[in-house]
């Protein structure tokens, strides 16, 4: 049995209706399967097809084996918790940037369902940085409807098959020109007190170095760091390697070339602010492969819910925070009929298990996957002869929600910059969401419209606030 392939195991991105640059992009691709249709089209006949067959995303918590789908409608927030989350709404933009949400609410706060669920759907933990849960408060009114969330994984497949393969197939008809196992060493700028104007590329290209010139009329976007960088992967019957100590950490391009901008001037940011905390950002994923064993008929039975629900399950009482989502098969494209996928996450894989008695992260793919079926309280021995499960150990999944000063992720186009811009999970947008498409791809818009001088105005960043206030006081 050969298991999908492992680059697709990674944090979980979420695709919402309310992801506006993310939309007016997608409208203007052409669909692989009808260029007369976009994406954005062929997304919206999906979902109305799947609404007319009573299509639903369930969300559940299961705590103490028993499974309960998440009513949004009641937060199971006390009196004093929703004045918090009102006074974090109404806070002004950038509070808290240096604060940790645990300072803010009580210990109880953390073991309740409504933690367990907004941790399960966007990957917070207590230690990190208030300002970004603050942002994210903006979904909140989107609890109401949260066990029927159709907003979320509205796409045939995966979104690598949906939506980054019909992009790329996109630019490369337009002409663009990607240049494969080139690496950018540095970018040469001046002047050297106060650099805001790219001349060259310092680059390496089969062992040989050589600058690609730059003029001023060129615009040069860098995407920096990456949460992927550092990871290792572990087999069905081996664990990852171990996370090395910080100083020893392989980082990739984008983080290297992100140390060397940040050394010419403030302004482009303090990368050493997010990969310095591993033991904070660290996340482990898994894919699981079945062949010959329906699990996901099984589930369906469990959770009382029919074959074309997706589901996503948090483990309210896991060691390891576990989450799992059993989504609509296919999941890949050219995915065989007698096989199915699984993935999840934990967010805290250097602990002990409930059921394998040490941490997720010394543990085989096999191991792994017995610890989520004790859970769900399936069999055991008959669901490991019929998989292949692989994982993968990323100790810079959640690095952009660590705490951090104002000025420690810098701006899309810093400070004085004529033809660079930044994008990526760790510059600094005001009023939007990381750990999101919709962060990369707003950053890049924000390039394109300033450096570029466009007078049209940009989609403003989706915010409800009002919305929200008005759940948290019901």
């Amino acid at each position: 049995m050969e298991p999908a392939s492992t680059e697709r195991i990674s944090p979980r991105h979420i695709l919402s209706r309310n992801y506006i640059c993310t939309n007016d992009l997608l409208s203007r691709i052409p669909s692989l399967n009808n260029s007369n249709t976009t994406i954005q089209e062929e997304l919206l006949d999906l979902e109305n097809d799947r609404l007319s067959d009573d299509f639903q995303t369930k969300v559940i918590v299961n705590e103490d084996h028993k499974m309960e789908i998440l009513d949004g409608r009641r937060l199971g927030l006390g009196v004093s918790d929703r004045v918090r989350i009102k006074k974090m709404m109404l806070a002004s933009e950038g509070s808290g940037m240096n604060k940790r949400i645990m300072d803010i609410f009580s210990a109880d706060f953390f073991h309740g369902k409504f933690w367990s669920m907004w941790a399960t759907k966007f990957a917070f933990q207590p230690w990190h940085n208030a300002a970004d849960f603050r942002r994210h408060l903006r979904y909140i009114h989107d609890f109401a409807n949260l066990h029927t969330l159709s907003p979320i994984d509205g796409t045939p497949y995966e979104l690598f098959n949906s939506i980054i393969i019909p992009i790329t197939t996109y630019l490369q008809r337009q002409g663009v020109d990607f240049r494969h196992n080139l690496q950018v060493l540095d970018v040469l700028m001046e002047p050297e007190s106060d650099p805001r104007l790219v001349s060259g590329l310092k680059v390496q290209q089969s062992g040989k170095e050589s600058v690609i010139p730059v003029t001023p009329e060129d615009i040069l976007i860098v995407t920096l760091g990456s949460i992927y960088a550092g990871s290792t992967l572990g087999t069905n019957w081996s664990p990852p390697d171990p996370i090395p100590e910080v100083k020893e950490l392989t980082l990739d391009d984008s983080w290297d070339l992100w140390f060397k901008l940040s050394g010419k001037h403030p302004k482009f940011g303090d990368p050493s602010r997010f990969f310095a905390r591993i033991t904070e950002s660290t996340m482990e994923c898994f894919l699981v492969t079945l062949t010959g064993w329906d699990f996901v008929g099984q589930f369906a039975a469990l959770v009382h819910s029919s074959l074309s629900t997706s589901t996503l399950v948090s483990f309210k009482n896991s060691n390891w925070g576990l989450s799992l989502n059993v989504p609509c098969q296919p999941h890949l494209a050219g995915q065989p009929e007698n096989t199915q996928l699984l993935w999840g996450y934990a967010l805290s894989p250097s602990r002990e298990g409930n059921f394998i008695r040490k941490p997720m992260s010394s543990c085989s793919g096999r191991e792994v996957l017995m610890e989520v079926v004790q859970h769900l309280q399936f069999p055991v021995d008959p669901i490991l002869e019929h998989s292949v499960t692989v994982t993968s150990l990323l100790p810079l999944a959640t690095a952009q929600y660590l705490t951090r000063e104002e000025d420690e992720r810098p701006k899309v186009v810093p400070e004085n910059a004529r033809n660079i811009a930044l994008i990526g999970q760790f510059v600094e947008i005001p009023e939007e969401t990381v750990f999101s498409m919709e962060y990369t791809i707003r950053g890049a818009q924000t390039a394109v419209y300033q450096l570029m001088g466009l007078k049209e105005k940009k989609p403003k960043a989706h915010k409800s606030y009002w919305d929200g206030l008005r759940t948290i006081l019901l």
